[in-house]
């Protein structure tokens, strides 16, 4: 997908920056839908949406539902039983993307967004970077901050217990630092 060295330690550094902004984000979706840390086709697509990452033009619906497809397929080296075959796909039953998947999810629309293909209009960083800071950016900062701990975290029953114990914690904190 790089053109070269110096445009695979950009888009490295870039994505290196981002971050704890894609973790929020991906985090913020994840409580969107049943599977707590994992997205969903539906959640991965509303995110797509959300973004405006979906144009008619380079990203399709067609192409996010094409890479959230690919995310799910995992390279397994062969059993002993399977020494014949050289590599053995499996798709991932569940249908649901983990944050690393996430991530190469975001390369690869950056890179179908820059042309996909044989039609690069650029360095996949700069690409990466415009996702990243005009899309994705955008989007967080519309994204409420305490969703994912107060949908998936807090508990009114614990909160209650660590109000009531308060002090004892914060000794005990004192303690070891």
């Amino acid at each position: 997908m790089c053109r070269d060295e110096d445009d695979l330690e950009r888009s490295t550094k870039i994505m290196y920056e981002s971050f704890l902004l894609l973790n929020n984000v991906f985090k913020a979706y994840c409580t969107k839908g049943d599977v707590s840390q994992c997205l969903t086709l539906n959640t991965f697509t509303e995110f797509c949406l959300d973004c405006e990452i979906i144009d008619h033009d380079q990203c399709s619906l067609n192409a996010v539902d094409t890479i959230f497809i690919q995310a799910n397929i995992v390279k397994k080296e062969p059993t002993l039983a399977e020494k014949n075959f050289k590599q053995v796909l499996i798709k991932n039953n569940k249908h649901l993307m983990q944050r690393y998947q996430f991530l190469i999810s975001l390369v690869r629309i950056a890179f179908a967004k820059n042309g996909g293909q044989g039609r690069q209009r650029g360095a996949l960083c700069d690409a990466l970077y415009l996702l990243i800071d005009v899309n994705i950016s955008m989007e967080a900062q519309r994204i409420e901050s305490d969703i994912y701990r107060r949908r998936r975290v807090y508990r009114q029953e614990i909160d209650a217990v660590i109000f009531q114990h308060t002090n004892n914690i914060k000794s005990i904190y004192k303690s070891y630092r």
